[in-house]
């Protein structure tokens, strides 16, 4: 866990994101709900929070809700089982972007990534804060993804290659990138027709110049 301005980021596996924070409340027939840290069933549970009390969701699954809410004057972040979580109308608690800007959203949002396309939306709002936190948890997730969905993630960079400003921020990420392993993988990959390949090649040359620095 992570805490930046009152904040406590819980990184963790992400889910689709709404890019957008939605007030609920909190319903459980136990009369409180666990906060978890990853939207698993066994994953720890980090806090509580009770029947009636309202929060701000941004990513919502079948299973599970990444949800932040206030307690003692910290915003706390965590994951709840989605068939706890209603809307309401009535929830008037003001949303993090109000009480703590909009840098501190785009430190949550960084953990929601599923694709360049989320980080391509993320860049355009967050991309010019300077907290360390998100910055870090996007060249990470650069690494990443190109390293676990290659063919995924070139097909998207293909589909992107009029935006330059774009493709240049995906190789800045990459060589901001903090795992070995997956830049590893990434100056590994086989890069073929499928992959688009000047830009496999540029993108295999700035993981393996980023493993040595």
């Amino acid at each position: 866990m992570n805490c930046w301005k009152r904040i406590c980021i819980l990184t963790t596996v992400t889910l689709a994101s709404t890019f957008a924070g939605t007030i609920a409340r909190i319903s459980d027939p136990d009369g409180f709900v666990n906060i978890r840290v990853a939207p698993v069933r066994g994953a720890d549970i980090f806090q509580t929070a009770e029947n009636g009390e309202c929060v701000e969701f941004f990513a919502r699954g079948p299973e599970w809700t990444h949800v932040a809410y206030t307690k003692d004057n910290e915003v706390i972040t965590g994951y709840i089982k989605s068939s706890r979580l209603h809307r309401d109308a009535h929830c008037k608690i003001p949303n993090i972007e109000t009480r703590f800007g909009a840098c501190a959203l785009g430190t949550i949002l960084a953990a929601e990534f599923e694709n360049f396309t989320d980080l391509k939306d993320w860049q355009s709002k967050y991309g010019q804060c300077k907290e360390t936190e998100p910055q870090e948890q996007a060249s990470d997730f650069t690494a990443a993804y190109l390293a676990g969905h290659s063919k995924q993630a070139f097909a998207e960079l293909q589909s992107m290659t009029a935006d330059k400003g774009f493709l240049e921020t995906i190789l800045a990420r990459l060589s901001q990138a903090s795992s070995g392993k997956d830049l590893q993988a990434v100056s590994s990959l086989l890069c073929d027709a499928s992959n688009a390949k000047p830009l496999c090649e540029r993108v295999k040359a700035t993981a393996a110049k980023a493993i040595k620095r």
